[in-house]
């Protein structure tokens, strides 16, 4: 069994569109010489930023384009591209201007805009998106039937497939032996982990190695043997090149909690997979005035690449993610009047509390990737009303039965009635908003996933009850993203993240990380340069975890996408207007 380390690396991915336009028309009756603009909006800001231009398709109302447009895919980010339509003058002084001054096309005529968010392209991948183009003349078209309005509206087909440097994955066995270390000890004192390992290399900067995979200890034997599954090549390579350097590492688990280094060995994939090569590798570590010495062998049992999938495979699948949500409602948050309340509404609405502040930075990510658009939203720590007892679940709609509401706007209605209606207790607990979100997610199908948004003012009586309930929703297609607001001592929810060890307890250790901890007061500073830059780093670092915990989910479980991206798809299916 292994645990994946969080490594931060960049979760941009990349996509390249094909366009083809139909119906494309000139109000001033020229002959039209279309060329499509694609923009989009910045993360931290309204502005717009040209990604890339089209080539002109010379007197063409239906032009299918050569030159197709690379964008970043970012899954924590809200992504929406608009499409700009011009009708070119081909005079050789307008051409030239234009290779030196881009904006000069917009003094070409418009040929009408269209618009659509990345999320809804990404699931639609297997066949053409179909955008109504809106024109100056779009009106006329209204009362047209379906049939006449296909023929003479203009729209334009995207067609978009994943740029990955490699999606092959990597599945090794290895083991050591001759371990000189464990010649003096029993046995039963052998215990023992492997780590892997890549070289991050940086112009005039020193050489960093950053952690991939680790194993869970093997106890209790002098010739461990460990096997790794799922490793992406692009997490061992730089652009998937075979010569990049990486490391297995090696450890002795001599106390609870002290770790020795057993050895390490320095290989790239084209040694690794070489006809040529030895199975066999000496396990060297470094003792005085950098020598290195031998302290056993490394014996490759087997190493294979298998296909890979990505993140954007499973969504193109019709991978669904279900948005709930926790709030805390206990009496550490303050009274809910007082302006220093983490739950304080202002009266005219011109500033958010941190909860109202979350929910939206998070909300309107994640609601692009759930069908239905409804939510359960949940509270705990405080009593529903005054006719009901202390609750640390109870839904804020009031209906147990259906705790669901409507859209980013019935999330916040539900939070925003609920703080005037609640009374706060001083008990507040987690795990229970944990159990029963998991036993959501036990009943989910292959293409669902769970993503519980927890936030709390950190103070919880119930950790040892939490990291139990977070053990036992490992095995589930769920992941907790927990955000802490107010200056409570979040220690414990830094020990929840478990990026870098397995989260542990007397009992059992959990088989993936599945929780994501943020703290919210870290992101104050950047509401002094503007809330949607605030936003916007707050939110991508609170979802950074989340698609490689489905990937990693679903590689182990067993669930692979159907369908991989069909190439040279037909772009000439009739439309079905969005």
């Amino acid at each position: 069994m292994i645990y994946r380390i969080s490594s931060k690396r960049n979760s941009e991915t990349q996509l390249l569109l094909s366009l083809q336009a139909f119906n494309l028309k000139s109000n001033s009756g020229r002959i039209v010489n279309p060329i499509i603009l694609c923009l989009s909006h910045k993360s931290d800001s309204n502005e717009l930023v040209e990604l890339g231009r089209t080539e002109i398709a010379k007197a063409a109302k239906n032009p299918k384009f050569n030159e197709k447009i690379c964008i970043n895919f970012t899954f924590q980010e809200v992504q929406k591209l608009e499409f700009e339509f011009f009708n070119a003058t081909l005079q050789e002084h307008f051409l030239k201007a234009i290779e030196t001054q881009p904006h000069l096309i917009r003094k070409w005529e418009s040929l009408g805009k269209c618009n659509c968010q990345v999320a809804r392209l990404i699931k639609c991948m297997f066949e053409p998106m179909v955008l109504s183009i809106q024109t100056q003349s779009s009106d006329r078209t209204i009362h047209m039937n379906q049939e006449t309005k296909i023929q003479t509206q203009p729209y334009l087909l995207i067609k978009a497939e994943e740029l990955a440097p490699s999606k092959d994955m990597l599945d090794i066995t290895i083991r050591i032996v001759n371990v000189f270390s464990f010649t003096s000890l029993l046995a039963r004192r052998a215990h023992s982990r492997m780590c892997m390992m890549r070289y991050d290399e940086e112009p005039g900067k020193t050489p960093s190695v950053v952690p991939i995979v680790s194993t869970h200890i093997i106890r209790n034997t002098m010739k461990p043997r460990f096997e790794v599954k799922y490793i992406p090549i692009a997490d061992l390579t730089t652009n998937g090149r075979f010569t990049d350097k990486f490391k297995f590492v090696f450890l002795h688990k001599s106390s609870k909690h002290y770790e020795s280094l057993i050895g390490e060995v320095p290989i790239d994939l084209q040694t690794l997979f070489s006809k040529n090569s030895k199975l066999v590798f000496p396990l060297q570590k470094k003792k005085r005035k950098d020598t290195l010495i031998k302290t056993g062998y490394m014996i490759v049992e087997r190493a294979v690449l298998t296909q890979g999938f990505t993140f954007v495979d499973y969504c193109a699948n019709g991978l669904n993610l279900n948005f709930s949500i926790a709030i805390d409602f206990s009496d550490y948050n303050g009274i809910h009047r007082d302006p220093s309340s983490l739950h304080y509404k202002h009266p005219l609405k011109l500033k958010d509390n941190p909860y109202q502040t979350s929910l939206k930075a998070i909300g309107r990510i994640l609601i692009e990737y759930d069908e239905d658009k409804r939510f359960p939203i949940y509270g705990f720590g405080a009593q529903p009303n005054e006719s009901l007892p202390t609750s640390q679940s109870f839904p804020l709609n009031g209906k147990p039965g259906a705790p669901e509401v409507s859209g980013m706007q019935g999330i916040m209605t539900a939070y925003e009635e609920s703080v005037d209606m609640v009374i706060p207790n001083q008990v507040s607990k987690l795990h229970e908003v944990i159990d029963n979100a998991c036993n959501a997610a036990a009943l989910c199908s292959a293409k669902d996933y769970l993503i519980l948004l927890i936030i709390t003012n950190g103070n919880i009586s119930d950790k040892l009850a939490t990291k139990h309930s977070i053990i036992q929703a490992a095995q589930y297609p769920f992941s907790i993203v927990i955000i802490g607001v107010g200056s409570f001592d979040f220690a414990f929810f830094h020990e929840l993240d478990a990026d870098s060890q397995p989260l542990r307890t007397y009992k059992a250790t959990a088989s993936r990380d599945l929780v994501q901890f943020v703290c919210y007061k870290e992101f104050i500073k950047y509401y002094r340069l503007s809330a949607e830059t605030f936003k916007a780093k707050f939110a991508a670092c609170v979802l950074e975890e989340i698609p490689d915990q489905i990937t990693e989910y679903m590689l182990a479980a067993g669930y692979f996408p159907e369908r991989t991206r069909i190439k040279n798809q037909t772009m000439s299916k009739e439309p079905k207007f969005l």
